[in-house]
C-alpha cells in the first residue's frame, strides 16, 4: 500500500502505518510484512499479506446520499453460521487491537473482507488511534 500524499481523508500515512505495525499478527487482520524504506519517489508504504481473491468487500463506501452509512447490494444475504462468524472474527480482532493500545476508529463494513465461508479480515487503520492499555476509567470509555 503506498501512500501518495502526506495527509490522507484519515489523517497522516506515518500513524496508519504505526497502528498497522503496532497491531501485531492476529488472524482477523491483514498481515503486515513491513514497511517501505527508499521508495524512488519517497512515499511511504506497506508491504501486506497477499489476500486470496475470494475476499471481497463486506460493503462499498457510503455516499452522499447514504451519509455515513456503507452501501451493501440489495441481493446481499448471509447465513447464519456466515453472520457469525464474521461477527465472531472481528469481535476478536476488535478485542486484540484493544489489547495492544489501539483503537481502530472506522469499524464498517467497507474495511472488511469476507469470503464465502464467513472467514473476515479488518483493514485500513486511517482512522486509528492509541489508547493507555492499563485498567483506568478513561482506557474502558475508548474501549466502549
Amino acid at each position: 500500500k503506498l501512500y501518495k500524499g502526506e495527509m490522507t481523508s484519515d489523517g497522516s500515512p506515518l500513524h496508519e502505518m504505526n497502528a498497522c505495525i503496532t497491531a501485531g499478527l492476529h488472524p482477523n487482520l491483514i498481515r503486515i510484512a513491513g514497511r517501505i524504506v527508499g521508495h524512488p519517489q519517497a512515499q511511504a508504504g506497506l508491504v501486506m499479506e497477499l489476500i486470496d481473491p475470494a475476499y471481497r468487500n463486506l460493503a462499498g463506501l457510503p455516499s452522499l446520499a447514504s451519509c455515513s452509512r456503507d452501501v451493501y447490494a440489495n441481493d446481499t444475504r448471509f447465513s447464519a453460521g456466515v453472520a457469525l462468524r464474521i461477527a465472531s472474527g472481528i469481535a476478536s480482532a476488535g478485542e486484540h487491537l484493544h489489547r495492544q493500545g489501539i483503537t481502530h476508529g472506522d469499524l464498517y463494513g467497507h474495511n472488511i473482507l469476507w469470503n464465502a465461508q464467513g472467514d473476515c479480515l479488518l483493514g485500513d487503520f486511517g482512522a486509528a488511534s492509541f489508547h493507555a492499555t492499563a485498567d483506568t476509567f478513561e482506557s474502558r470509555a475508548l474501549q466502549r
